[in-house]
């Protein structure tokens, strides 16, 4: 019986950790973006946060998560970097914002690499990297505000 609840104690801890491990870790250093291409290109600010959006498409609450996030690109403009990134195939990508035109930049991961590197577990899900590129919040657009983003340009 003790072994049984040792083994039903081990496989929970297990399952924990698991959902909520992550590869970033706070006050380090965060993965290089490893997209395939930018659908809408702009200009990575040299020495200014960046904040980057993981998306699926088909994500419920995307036009909503987009607008609030646009929102933030407008207001922060040439102070933080924000991108999207979404975890869909390119053309996808590209119906999607055909005749957008976002204050953030969008990139495709297809190939899941910064999906990976960044160990996104869900989505959407929103990073804010300082000027150093050092990982200092993790959340949903929904989540940042004007203090946090205050607190990092």
């Amino acid at each position: 019986m003790k072994r049984c609840i040792l083994l039903i104690v081990f496989f929970l801890a297990a399952s924990v950790t698991t959902v909520v491990a992550q590869k970033l870790v706070y006050n380090e250093k965060a993965p290089q973006l490893q997209v395939s291409e930018f659908i809408v290109p702009g200009q990575m600010l040299n020495n200014k946060s960046l904040c980057i959006d993981f998306l699926v498409l088909d994500s419920q609450g995307v036009e909503e998560q987009l607008e609030r996030l646009n929102d933030f690109a407008e207001r922060y403009k040439g102070e933080i970097s924000f991108i999207v990134v979404a975890k869909d195939d390119k053309e996808k990508v590209q119906n999607f914002f055909a005749g957008k035109n976002p204050a953030y930049m969008v990139a495709v991961d297809d190939e899941g690499e910064t999906f990976e590197a960044y160990d996104v577990r869900y989505v959407p899900m929103t990073v804010l990297l300082d000027k150093k590129g050092i990982f200092v919040w993790q959340g949903r657009a929904s989540q940042l505000t004007d203090d946090l983003l205050n607190r990092y340009r």
